[in-house]
């Protein structure tokens, strides 16, 4: 057996230790990712991960038992290791910039097709009326005792009032602070139940629906297609830390075919 005089014993010990930091520093990103934004953390790049991570603990621990390595010892640990890291970098950019959803469901016809490819940019700043964004359902904000199971799924609906609005439908038409909106992303034939905004505050928990207007960081968002559509008039207001995102482009009918949402 190949002996190792103390300077190579050191190196060794240098590089077992600088890869045990990185494992401790991985598990932490890894809690970290998925609290930040556990509603887009993809399931089959966070098993990725986590078995990369395991893996690359494990061979960390048996170098360390280990009274030599061989550089492939070494070269197998740093291939884990850049696994992981590519992983945890990419979804990372998922959580803060952008990322790839796809439409579930009727509730934005004729604007989004259920199956619809979309890039979605990974923010809740600057919300607009008329932007379409993706919102994750909470129980303790949203009225949830029809939909039990699905706290924490995601919804993609269009923002019609802001903080500080009044909003509601009389007679098939959308009024916002009083004044009539023209909705023209509506199929012709749509048609909008009334409701009034103590409806829709009284669907949260938490709000008082006193002052009838929106309150302060909240927004009311509908489907475009309203008749299919489980949206404010269900759920309530949306609070700003529901909203995982916001539209930008949707894909048409192929991979290099995309056009901006509105």
């Amino acid at each position: 057996m190949k002996q190792l005089s103390e300077v190579d014993e050191l190196v060794i010990q240098k590089r077992i230790f600088g890869r045990l930091c990185t494992s401790i520093v991985s598990i932490i990103l890894i809690f970290a990712l998925i609290i930040y934004k556990r509603a887009i953390v993809s399931s089959a790049n966070l098993a990725m991960i986590v078995i990369a991570v395991s893996l690359f603990i494990v061979y960390t621990v048996w170098q360390s038992s280990k009274i030599s390595c061989d550089e492939k010892d070494f070269q197998i640990n740093d291939f884990f290791s850049m696994l992981f890291s590519a992983c945890l970098i990419l979804q990372f950019f998922f959580a803060v910039c952008y990322y790839k959803p796809v439409v579930n469901g009727r509730s934005m016809l004729p604007t989004l097709t259920n199956g619809q490819n979309l890039i979605v940019r990974s923010t809740n700043k600057n919300i607009k009326f008329g932007d379409i964004v993706v919102l994750a359902l909470d129980k303790d904000i949203n009225n949830l005792s029809n939909y039990v199971d699905k706290d924490d799924e995601l919804i993609i609906k269009r923002v019609i009032g802001l903080s500080g609005d009044t909003v509601y439908c009389s007679g098939n038409q959308v009024y916002v602070n009083g004044i009539a909106i023209v909705e023209n992303y509506l199929d012709e034939n749509e048609y909008t139940s009334d409701f009034n905004m103590a409806m829709i505050i009284n669907k949260n928990h938490g709000l008082s629906a006193e002052n009838l207007v929106i309150p302060e960081d909240y927004y009311l968002v509908l489907g475009d297609n309203r008749n299919e559509s489980s949206d404010s008039r269900f759920f309530g207001l949306f609070h700003k830390s529901q909203i995982v995102g916001i539209a930008k482009y949707k894909m048409g009918k192929n991979i290099f075919d995309w056009s901006e949402v509105k």
